[in-house]
């Protein structure tokens, strides 16, 4: 979930732009990590992220010179966790059940510890970025055809 918000102010010649954004993402999926048809083992991945960003820009006209300028914060959070899951029953299948081909693991106990069965998270990825910026950019039209930009960061 999250959301943006955009507000435009002109006072004159000048326009006053500020833009806001949050977003709080939280995501859990599974992948089957054997490629088997049979659940051997799933690989199970979670994301937890919070970002925060602000932008004030201000821009005007003078002559054939269009101008910016301009501040950026940006602040952002994020976990990714992942485990694996092994599934032990799959040693009670003793045929593929899509392609037939027999079961490697069929009749083999598999003795996992509890954590692993249950599927254990660990910490994978643990991310934090902050950054702030001042920033401008300006045009200079020559003529109709022809202009010239540069711009800083």
């Amino acid at each position: 979930q999250g959301m943006t918000a955009v507000v435009d102010w002109r006072p004159g010649e000048l326009t006053f732009t500020s833009i806001t954004a949050y977003r709080d993402l939280e995501s859990k999926w599974a992948v089957d990590a054997d490629l088997s048809p049979l659940t051997i083992i799933e690989d199970i991945i979670g994301l937890e992220q919070r970002l925060f960003s602000q932008e004030f820009n201000l821009q005007g006209r003078h002559g054939s010179l269009d101008w910016l300028v301009g501040l950026h914060y940006f602040d952002e959070e994020a976990s990714a966790l992942g485990g694996v899951i092994i599934v032990p029953e799959v040693a009670t299948v003793e045929f593929d059940p899509v392609f037939g081909v027999p079961n490697p693991l069929f009749g083999i106990p598999l003795s996992t510890p509890p954590c692993i069965v249950s599927g254990c998270w660990q910490l994978v990825n643990d991310h934090r970025a902050r950054s702030v910026a001042a920033f401008t950019h300006v045009d200079y039209g020559f003529s109709e055809r022809l202009s010239a930009f540069a711009g800083l960061r």
